[in-house]
C-alpha cells in the first residue's frame, strides 16, 4: 500500500486553517476546523497523563457517542492548566463553531496547543473561526495542519487511497508535534479522516490496533504532553457495503501505515532526535553492552537504546543509525582494552 507524505481530498469533509491572532506572530495562521457534511462515525484516543487540558477533556467526554462532525483546533495557546474557566472557554468556542456550521454543539471537538496556563482570547477566536467556516474547502487539509503547528518546522500530512467494500477508500491525516512526545500515549494532535462507511466501534479498533507500531512508538524529549489527542472520524461518503474480514484488515492496515508515516514525520522532523519507546526495546531492537572495568572488579555498563524496529524505520535507516553507534562502541571499547559487543 503507496502512502504519500501528501494531503489529499476526502470525500464527505472539508478543512481550513486560518490567522486568528492567536499566536504572537501576526498573519500566523492558528485555527483550524475540520467539517464533515454529516454527523461522522469517530473514535479517539488521548494522554495517558494524569493531568488532562480542557479540551481533551470535552473531547474524550462527546467521542463516547461515536459521533463527530467537526473538529475545532487552535495553536499558541493549550488551554490547559485553566480550571473551571478552561473547560468552558472548551464548551463555547465548540457552540460557536456548530453555530456557524449548523450542528449540535456535542458534535464538536475542541484540540488546542500551545503555551500552558493560558486563556485564549474568545473574542479572537469567535473572528476566526468564522472566516474558517467561509474558508472550508475540500483541498484544505494542508492549511488545516498549518495551522495546528507550534515550533513545528513543516507540515506534516499523509494519505492513500485502496479498494474496498466495492469503493475506492480514501485515508488522510494530520499532526504536529516535535516537543513533549513520549510513549503510553497517542501523539500530540494528531487527526485521520476518511470516506469509508465503517461503524465507530471498528473504527475505534483500528486505530487502537495502529497505536503500537505508530504514535505509541515514538519518543521525543520523554515529556508527555498534557494535550495530547488523535481523532478518526468516518464520512462514508465512499458509499461501499460492509467490510468482510479481508476488507477489514485491508482498511486496518491503512490505518496502520498512514498512522506510522506521520508518527515517522514527527519523529524525525525533531532534529532527528528519534527514538522508539521502552517497549519496542524490550523486544530486542538494539542493546549495546560495553564492558568497563572498576575498583572490586568488572563493570559491565549497558547502553540500550530506545530505538525503532526495521518494520517502523525500514531496514537502510535502521542501519544507519546502527553504523555511527557501532564505531562509537568500538572506539570505547579501544580504549578500556576490551571488546565490544554489539546484540
Amino acid at each position: 500500500m503507496k502512502v504519500e507524505l501528501e494531503p489529499a481530498a476526502v470525500r464527505g469533509f472539508r478543512f481550513a486553517g486560518v490567522s486568528a491572532g492567536l499566536k504572537t506572530r501576526a498573519g500566523a495562521l492558528d485555527l483550524g476546523i475540520i467539517a464533515a457534511d454529516r454527523p461522522a462515525a469517530a473514535a479517539a484516543v488521548f494522554t495517558a497523563n494524569r493531568v488532562k487540558a480542557a479540551p481533551v477533556c470535552v473531547t474524550s467526554d462527546r467521542v463516547k457517542s461515536g459521533r463527530l462532525q467537526a473538529v475545532v483546533a487552535n495553536s499558541g495557546c493549550a488551554n490547559s492548566f485553566t480550571g473551571a474557566e478552561g473547560m468552558r472557554l472548551a464548551r463555547d468556542s465548540c457552540a460557536e463553531v456548530a453555530r456557524l456550521l449548523g450542528c449540535a454543539p456535542e458534535l464538536v471537538a475542541p484540540s488546542s496547543t500551545g503555551v500552558i496556563g493560558h486563556l485564549y482570547d474568545f473574542a479572537k477566536f469567535k473572528s476566526g473561526a468564522a472566516d474558517a467556516v467561509r474558508s472550508l474547502c475540500e483541498d484544505g487539509l494542508a492549511d488545516f495542519a498549518h495551522a495546528i503547528m507550534t515550533t513545528d518546522t513543516r507540515v506534516k500530512t499523509a494519505s492513500t487511497s485502496f479498494k474496498a467494500g466495492g469503493s475506492t477508500i480514501t485515508l488522510a491525516g494530520a499532526v504536529k508535534g516535535v516537543g513533549m512526545i513520549s510513549p503510553r500515549m497517542a501523539t500530540l494532535l494528531g487527526y485521520l479522516v476518511t470516506d469509508a462507511a465503517i461503524a465507530p466501534s471498528l473504527l475505534k479498533k483500528s486505530l487502537k490496533a495502529a497505536l503500537s507500531a505508530s504514535f505509541n512508538a515514538i519518543t521525543v524529549d520523554g515529556d508527555m504532553s498534557t494535550n495530547d489527542t488523535v481523532i478518526i472520524m468516518a464520512s462514508g461518503a465512499a458509499e461501499n457495503h460492509a467490510f468482510g474480514a479481508r476488507e477489514q484488515a485491508a482498511f486496518d492496515r491503512a490505518v496502520g501505515e498512514v498512522s506510522a508515516a506521520l508518527a515517522r514525520e514527527l519523529a524525525f522532523v525533531r532534529e532527528r532526535g528519534y527514538a522508539i519507546n521502552q517497549e519496542e526495546w524490550r523486544r530486542g531492537v538494539c542493546a549495546i553492552a560495553v564492558p568497563l572495568r572498576g575498583q572490586g572488579g568488572a563493570v559491565v555498563a549497558s547502553l540500550s537504546l530506545t530505538m525503532p524496529t526495521e518494520r517502523f524505520l525500514g531496514k537502510g535507516a535502521l542501519r544507519r543509525f546502527l553504523k555511527p553507534l557501532a564505531r562509537a562502541a568500538a572506539a570505547i571499547s579501544t580504549q578500556l582494552g576490551e571488546p565490544a559487543r554489539i546484540a
